[in-house]
């Protein structure tokens, strides 16, 4: 029997004597993005690339990392607050046993040390910054793993339309296609036309106007008809035009009252979208009505899951219409 030689490939993965370098995890990179050209990820719905991704992606990259300990290229950036959590713990045993007795945050891991030893030496430094800053001391004196997340992952630019969109009487797939929305990033058919789409331009709603997310968003006809089939049904006025300031805007006569709103607008968001999709992709325009019917039901069983006891009370009369 002949002998061979490392590295060689073992079920798909190379097996070498020693840590797989960046290159060596070249062979990773070239099956995902074989996947993804395979399956056309271009044209998957939003809801197909969450599969894509979970199922397949996510999966390839599992496989590897069971096997093997990938380069820091190949992990997520938030190793680090995983690490991070343990660090403080950490001080009262690495201080014995590591440091002999000097600084836990002075001493450096020699050429000899573990792979872990190492790697704790290297998330210390990241972090030792915010502890001795006292940016996770907490006023009872404890420093806490949370505000060491927060020093180290900032919180970003506020949005005003954040209170709208991420809203607990929302359903979460309407959470997502309107945080899309607010980014100006559904695909409608102008959007489209910046990256080279020449087909027909009209609503696929109304096909009277060039479709643009303004329109879709409440000045189609169509779109009107879902927004007053809505307010009818809830009971309460909803603006067609300038939906999200109006609601930002507007002073309600309670917070519950205002998120049950805020929910509705984000699911005719929803609604309007995957109805234009739905037109686009079977030649078929539902009736508002029909259309709008099932997504009212959904918000109103959402809404009445989430309101608290001392809500429901003063809000009694006004449920039991929406039954």
């Amino acid at each position: 029997m002949q002998l061979g030689s490392l590295p060689f490939k073992y079920l798909g993965v190379p097996i070498s004597a020693r840590k797989l370098s960046v290159l060596d995890c070249s062979l990773l990179v070239e099956r995902i993005v074989e996947r993804i050209r395979a399956m056309g990820s271009r044209h998957l719905s939003y809801g197909g690339r969450l599969t894509l991704i979970k199922f397949v992606l996510a999966n390839l990259h599992s496989y590897w990392a069971r096997i093997f300990i990938l380069p820091k290229n190949f992990l997520w950036k938030g190793t680090y607050h995983y690490m991070a959590a343990p660090l403080i713990s950490w001080e009262h045993v690495c201080q014995k046993k590591r440091c002999g007795g000097s600084s836990w945050a002075s001493v450096q891991a020699s050429t000899s040390s573990t792979w872990a030893w190492k790697r704790i030496c290297k998330v210390r430094d990241i972090m030792l910054p915010g502890y001795q800053g006292d940016w996770w001391l907490q006023p009872g004196g404890h420093y806490s793993v949370n505000l060491g997340y927060k020093w180290l992952c900032p919180d970003g630019v506020d949005v005003q339309w954040r209170h709208v969109v991420w809203n607990r009487f929302c359903l979460p797939r309407h959470n997502f296609i309107c945080w899309v929305q607010a980014y100006q990033r559904l695909q409608t058919r102008a959007r489209m036309a910046k990256f080279g789409y020449n087909g027909d331009m009209c609503c696929c709603l109304c096909a009277e106007v060039t479709e643009t997310a303004e329109h879709l968003f409440f000045k189609c006809k169509y779109s009107t008809l879902c927004v007053q089939y809505m307010s009818n049904r809830l009971g309460f006025y909803l603006p067609s035009a300038d939906t999200w300031n109006w609601w930002m805007k507007h002073r309600f006569k309670s917070l519950f009252l205002k998120k049950v709103i805020g929910a509705t607008i984000v699911g005719l968001v929803y609604s309007v979208w995957k109805a234009r999709n739905h037109s686009l992709h079977n030649h078929v325009l539902i009736r508002p009505d029909v259309w709008m019917k099932p997504v009212v039901a959904n918000l109103i069983y959402r809404c009445k899951t989430q309101i608290s006891s001392n809500v429901r009370e003063r809000f009694e009369l006004w449920l039991s219409t929406l039954s």
